[in-house]
């Protein structure tokens, strides 16, 4: 009795042993397969917000992050670095944990690009008809500094003269509206080459300007006035002085005599 007892508690440790190294083994090979499949996770550095950013703002380098995330969770256009985000300015508003999209951002050295979102508040956008020579010429490109120059009709003693004055000095070209016939691969040669692509008449310069200037180009332009745009030099800011122009001044200027 004493060793059939002896067995049956031999061959129950030999049973429970064996469950135990079957149940070691089972946890082993999850816990392997759990790491394995962790290890498979292909993860990506992109920018991640971790302070809201308003729209319009500039974005600061505390404002946002590189973090680690898995790669099939990176949508097209991520920012990878910092230095692709800080100091570019917010088209839309972007909450704290969002990762950052590039199309989201503008350069606020670039011009001739998401004018809206660069001007100063205090300014109106205006736009002229690209028909001056310079235009034509394609010597013009966003960025550039010029003055408007204007030729007006002016009524006098019953009769109509022309008045050719400069109307508004220093204006920076905020951007150049193309027409149709020239797609944006061709806008972006001519920003990048200099003057060699003549515009179309139906092109437009567009400018950033006070209220008051923004009226004042507008009167000029619906009253029938000429419009010239004189280039000046990148540096150039002061105001240059002119004498408006009319036909006693030519007279007086070149020694002639009026009818």
């Amino acid at each position: 009795m004493q060793r059939k007892r002896g067995w049956i508690w031999l061959t129950s440790g030999i049973v429970l042993a064996l469950l135990a190294g079957l149940l070691s083994f089972r946890m082993l090979a999850q816990a392997a397969a759990a790491a394995s499949q962790a290890q498979q996770i292909e993860m990506s550095s992109v920018v991640v917000v971790v302070q809201d950013i308003p729209l319009r703002s500039v974005i600061q380098e505390g404002q946002v992050a590189v973090k680690q995330v898995p790669t099939e969770l990176v949508p097209a256009g991520a920012a990878v670095s910092l230095a692709d985000v800080v100091g570019k300015i917010a088209r839309q508003e972007m909450a704290a944990g969002e990762i950052v999209l590039t199309r989201r951002l503008v350069e606020p050295t670039v011009k001739g690009r998401d004018i809206a979102f660069v001007m100063p508040e205090d300014k109106v956008v205006i736009a002229l008809p690209a028909s001056d020579l310079m235009s034509q010429l394609g010597f013009l490109k966003p960025g550039d500094r010029v003055d408007l120059l204007f030729t007006v009709r002016v009524p006098s003693a019953g009769e109509e003269k022309l008045v050719t004055l400069n109307a508004i000095q220093n204006l920076e070209i905020a951007a150049m509206a193309m027409p149709p016939l020239l797609s944006e691969s061709n806008l972006n040669i001519q920003e990048e080459q200099g003057p060699t692509t003549v515009l179309s008449n139906k092109g437009a310069l567009l400018f950033a300007v006070s209220a008051q200037d923004a009226l004042t180009i507008k009167f000029l332009k619906d009253s029938g006035a000429i419009l010239d745009v004189a280039l000046r030099a990148p540096t150039s800011e002061q105001m240059l002085e002119a004498e408006t122009v009319d036909m006693s001044y030519m007279s007086d200027r070149y020694k002639f005599s009026l009818p």
